[in-house]
């Protein structure tokens, strides 16, 4: 076999590891997603919809859970069908931008939980807002500067079908330091949770308050170290990898 065959028949087997690879990880996330929904609606329609009145808190609810829930639908499409070019591309700029508008909605939730569990502290509030604000200025900054999918030409030297979810360096390193901006929110969430159950153990050791915090600091925990990871994946894979922010679905939902 030709060298030239040998380098085009490795690529394309490199090529089709990392889509399945990457759409494993991104089934993992929608049946977590919607097996947790499946689990908790009843609980949600008897303690939430029989009861809620309209307020902050409980739009927020709704709207973090139902836009959490629907709004990965259309992402279904870019791993698991065969759409055309132009539409992939479309895909994947309205994943980009579900991305942010979800962790967006999600640090709101975030800052307004810590913001009660330190009793209303003006100073955490003010630590909250301020690290919440920069990150996400850094995060639209970078999302805004970086390439848009729309303008990225890849040719392959095989036939492929499916949408082609490679990032240059550019894109990825534009993406990594918008993934750090959430994750240094997310690390500041963490420090301040951990740190309050580690007062609550003091002060009430065993209650159910302490479950609550320890908990919470497990959950965060799990949401710093799958950031990290995903991070690395910008990062570390080479570009035009189909493996660069492998768990962005899996992290997001």
């Amino acid at each position: 076999m030709p060298r030239f065959m040998r380098a085009v028949q490795a690529t394309a087997e490199y090529w089709a590891w990392s889509i399945r690879l990457n759409n494993y990880f991104s089934a993992v996330g929608y049946a977590i997603l919607f097996y947790d929904f499946s689990l908790t609606f009843s609980t949600e329609v008897e303690y939430f919809w029989k009861s809620a009145n309209i307020s902050l808190f409980s739009v927020l609810f709704a709207a973090n859970r139902y836009f959490g829930l629907l709004g990965p639908i259309p992402t279904i499409f870019e791993y698991f069908t065969s759409p055309s070019e132009q539409s992939c591309r479309n895909l994947q700029v309205y994943h980009q931008a579900f991305a942010v508008a979800s962790q967006a909605t999600i640090a709101i939730i975030l800052v307004l939980r810590t913001y009660a569990l330190y009793e209303r502290s003006g100073r955490i509030l003010v630590l909250l807002i301020v690290t919440h604000v920069g990150g996400a200025i850094a995060a639209l900054v970078m999302m805004i500067t970086t390439e848009s999918p729309k303008d990225i030409d890849t040719t392959l030297p095989f036939n492929f079908s499916g949408c082609d979810l490679s990032l240059t360096n550019g894109q990825s390193f534009h993406l990594a330091i918008a993934w750090f901006a959430m994750l240094w929110f997310d690390t500041t969430i963490f420090v301040l949770t951990l740190a309050r159950a580690i007062q609550m153990h003091r002060r009430l050791p065993g209650g159910i308050v302490e479950i609550l915090f320890r908990d919470g600091t497990i959950y965060y925990g799990i949401i710093v170290a799958s950031t990290v990871t995903n991070i690395a994946t910008f990062l570390a894979t080479p570009s035009g990898s189909n493996l660069k922010g492998l768990e962005t679905t899996l992290t997001n939902t």
